[in-house]
């Protein structure tokens, strides 16, 4: 016969490990849920799915019942953690990438903490049942958070995702993971304005480093003064398109700058090249080489 202690211990066995087996079949079953949902739509439904089995959990009577509700919230969990991980990790910009899963998991560690003071505190106030209650309504009624603050789309292969905007025309066929990319924007500046713009030029310098180019540098023509060419590299044409979209934001001032003391007269020109080290074409008799035609003068990025 078993003891009262040892019947508790063994329940509480059976809850963790049916919670544990629906950890496992969710991330099993991840992968069909994302190729036939979005992103947004599998994290709403696994909120509203575990608030759900918590409150089963809160009412439940039966052993049975409480088994099964707490499999399936094995199974929203699971998911929907690896859900917010999986965006993180592809949408996040390679350089800041290492940075922002570590925000991921600190806040996933410090929202496990306080939430357990939390609710444990309320638990003591008003019972373990009614706690439960209150924390699955909750979570279902957060999936209505997606209509304000909604995840990127990631059921497709980082490839085929474009960002929102119109990029420059290419005449070359590239993928998104082609480079390094090099961009050369051609100033004409005013000998009066020399000194001042190359110091301005110093703001842009860190601006560009911060979204993410590398390898900047400033020149100045030696047949005309008043010519500057700015460089800077971009691992891939994706992260140039990121970067580009990025600049579009807060920071801007050192480049707002620099118009300001530019030749009126002269427009920016800008050149995006595709770098091609030694030994990274790999030529075939067959393979044409693409001749799709000039590219036309962009904007400054």
């Amino acid at each position: 016969m078993f003891t009262a202690d040892a019947r508790i211990g063994a329940v509480r066995l059976y809850l963790l490990g049916a919670f544990g087996l629906g950890a496992v079949i969710g991330a099993v079953i991840l992968p069909s849920i994302r190729r036939r949902l979005t992103t947004e739509a599998s994290s709403r439904l696994s909120a509203v799915v575990m608030g759900a089995a918590i409150v089963v959990v809160a009412v439940s009577r039966h052993e049975a019942a409480t088994l099964m509700a707490l499999l399936v919230a094995g199974v929203a969990w699971t998911s929907v953690l690896t859900l917010y991980s999986i965006s993180f990790q592809i949408s996040a910009p390679r350089w800041v990438a290492g940075r922002a899963l570590a925000i991921f998991q600190a806040t996933i560690a410090g929202g496990v903490a306080l939430g357990a003071w939390g609710w444990g505190r309320c638990a003591d106030q008003i019972g373990v049942g009614d706690t439960l209650l209150v924390a699955g309504l909750l979570m279902a009624t957060s999936a209505l958070a997606g209509l304000w603050l909604g995840l990127p789309n990631m059921s497709q292969p980082p490839e085929e995702r474009r960002l929102d905007r119109a990029g420059p025309a290419v005449g070359l066929e590239i993928t998104p993971r082609s480079g390094p990319i090099v961009i050369e924007i051609d100033y004409v500046v005013p000998g009066r304005n020399a000194r001042a713009f190359y110091a301005v030029m110093q703001k842009v310098r860190r601006y560009r480093l911060r979204t993410g180019g590398y390898g900047w540098s400033i020149a100045r023509d030696i047949t005309d003064a008043t010519r500057w060419t700015e460089r800077f590299h971009a691992p891939t044409w994706n992260d140039y398109q990121h970067l580009v979209h990025r600049g579009e934001g807060s920071g801007r001032e050192g480049l707002d700058e620099s118009r300001a003391l530019l030749d009126p007269d002269a427009p920016v020109q800008v050149r995006r090249l595709l770098e091609r080290p030694a030994g990274s074409v790999r030529w075939r008799d067959e393979t044409p080489d693409l001749d799709i035609g000039p590219e036309p003068a962009g904007t400054t990025p």
